[in-house]
């Protein structure tokens, strides 16, 4: 495989799972000394998403734009597309919302900051063609989203133009083993039509990251950060307690992104990847793209380690 862009958008659903949070902090802290973070965009309606997010770069100074999703911005036949997010969202205790007590120290709510679509457009239109990533640790609705805007201030090409003459790879959180991957499939499930649409039309390869169910990391890393750190905060908030992990999905998709240790991963293609909404499946055929399965390649106990001191900045 060619060597990804080092410019980097992070999309994320900084909302029901805390590892969101360790995977924002492993990028901003290990991000190539030429790479560059160009924008922060949550996919979720969530009033607390955004400024979760701003409160990890600031504290790890890093500087970047910010940008939310507004359920009103939706055509009318897209409105029904979170019902299951809501659902999932409706099931969880109040106490597993870490994003409050972060967005809470900024004072900020997700009216405070601008449409994802919009600070998608203006990433993207200061970036040379070809030279950015797309890390997707949520739903592929920002980038939908992005699809149906037209000419702007920012760019004279329509949203699906700008992304396919910017971007040359999206590495994607998500279940795409051969030949189907169907379960828990969370991230695409969550919003299936934004999913639909983003696997038939997606004008670059996509490298999905299945792997992190048995590769638990906060155990150790957050005893090595200060007490104030947000990361540090949204594991003991979610877990309940000190000295307690999570599952590692979003770290292993951004560690590969970054691209600062190749000699960790696999890669193999089978063709173009596809996501059926109806089944909740996703499965392979022959297509306009390479798309691509990421899996680690040396043992959990290896993995965790290295997650651990990436999130821990050693």
């Amino acid at each position: 495989m060619e060597k990804l862009p080092k410019n980097y958008i992070f999309d994320t659903d900084m909302d029901t799972d805390c590892d969101d949070a360790a995977a924002l902090a492993l990028l901003v802290k290990n991000i190539p000394a030429d790479g560059k973070l160009l924008a922060v965009v949550t996919d979720v309606p969530s009033r607390n998403a955004p400024g979760a997010c701003e409160a990890i770069l600031r504290y790890n100074g890093a500087d970047a734009p910010v940008g939310t999703i507004y359920d009103d911005e939706f055509p009318e036949d897209r409105t029904d597309r979170y019902v299951k997010y809501r659902a999932h969202v409706r099931s969880l205790p109040d106490g597993l919302y870490y994003n409050r007590v972060l967005a809470g120290k900024l004072g900020k709510t997700d009216r405070d900051y601008r449409p994802s679509a919009e600070v998608y457009r203006e990433a993207l239109s200061k970036a040379a063609d070809g030279s950015v990533t797309v890390i997707v640790v949520g739903f592929m609705t920002a980038i939908e989203q992005l699809w149906l805007t037209g000419p702007d201030a920012w760019s004279e090409l329509d949203g699906y133009e700008l992304f396919r003459r910017k971007v040359a790879a999206v590495v994607s959180m998500g279940n795409a083993e051969y030949p189907r991957g169907d379960d828990n499939i969370f991230n695409y499930q969550m919003d299936a039509i934004g999913a639909y649409e983003f696997f038939k039309r997606c004008p670059c390869p996509v490298y999905m990251s299945p792997d992190g169910w048995t590769i638990v990391t906060g155990m150790t890393f957050t005893d090595r950060l200060k007490s104030d750190d947000p990361v540090r905060i949204s594991y003991e908030m979610y877990n309940g307690g000190e000295h307690k992990g999570r599952m590692s999905w979003d770290l292993i998709t951004t560690l590969f992104a970054i691209g600062i240790r190749d000699d960790l991963f696999t890669v193999k293609t089978h063709g173009t990847a596809r996501y059926d909404a109806e089944t909740d499946e996703m499965y392979w055929e022959d297509g306009p793209r390479e798309d691509y399965i990421v899996h680690a390649k040396i043992s959990d106990t290896e993995l965790t380690g290295i997650l651990e001191d990436l999130v821990a900045g050693e």
